[in-house]
């Protein structure tokens, strides 16, 4: 696989735009772009982004004609925000050496924060989700009853721990197999009779419905009764939440 180039980046102008594009390229937010700053200019020597650029031993230069000659140069970045430095560059810098003046700068610096604005956005739904699902697993988790999530076509998706105790089985065993088989430790489907979540329709999707059943544990009948409400949305059956009490 070809590594992509990295690109060789001067900069002529060395305040708070430039700190700026430094901050994103040294903590790696430009790592599409693969930026390497190797110089800076600017008429003040003791310009912010300047005196940044000394303490990383970068090249800097008072006269922007000096960046010229750096080995490797790809791309010049103004942002000095003077039209007349903007066009003097654009006719002096090396024919192979790319431009971007201070215009096209700053829509490509809004743009890198609209991104950062949306992750950001995305990071704190993601958080909230987590710690919702987190919240609801804790209640679940300190029911006296056992809980179980199973979808449409009767596989469990979620089990509380009163559930996994109760059957004695690990969540790693539950979660994935069918009902049927961790309930009743059956290898094919209950009968249409017997089950109270099978032949769901998109009418009666939205009626909670209860069934009571006994369990051998052990050569003593355990008495159970289930309480089946089903997740819908839409009028659709996604599923089923199922509490057990014996």
């Amino acid at each position: 696989m070809t590594e992509k180039k990295t690109f060789n980046v001067a900069i002529v102008g060395g305040g708070p735009g430039c700190l700026a594009i430094m901050d994103m390229i040294y903590k790696d937010r430009l790592r599409q772009l693969r930026m390497n700053l190797i110089g800076l200019a600017d008429i003040d020597p003791n310009a912010p982004a300047i005196l940044l650029a000394k303490k990383l031993n970068l090249f800097t230069t008072t006269d922007y004609h000096d960046l010229f000659s750096l080995e490797g140069l790809d791309l010049i970045i103004e942002l000095t925000g003077n039209p007349h430095v903007s066009e003097a560059i654009e006719k002096e810098k090396p024919p192979h050496v790319q431009f971007m003046d201070h215009t096209v700068a700053r829509l490509f610096w809004d743009l890198i924060q609209l991104e950062d604005e949306k992750l950001k956005t995305e990071k704190e739904a993601e958080k909230k989700i987590k710690e919702e699902r987190d919240y609801t697993s804790k209640i679940l988790n300190n029911l006296a009853e056992s809980i179980l999530v199973i979808s449409e076509d009767k596989i469990i998706q979620d089990a509380n721990n009163t559930f996994v105790k109760e059957f004695r089985t690990t969540h790693e065993e539950t979660i994935g197999k069918h009902c049927y088989e961790v309930i009743f430790g059956r290898s094919s489907r209950c009968d249409e009779a017997f089950c109270p979540v099978s032949a769901a329709s998109s009418d009666d999707c939205i009626t909670a419905r209860r069934k009571e059943f006994a369990l051998d544990r052990g050569g003593a009948m355990v008495y159970y009764e289930a309480d089946c409400t089903p997740l819908a949305e839409n009028g659709r059956c996604l599923g089923w939440l199922i509490s057990l009490r014996n």
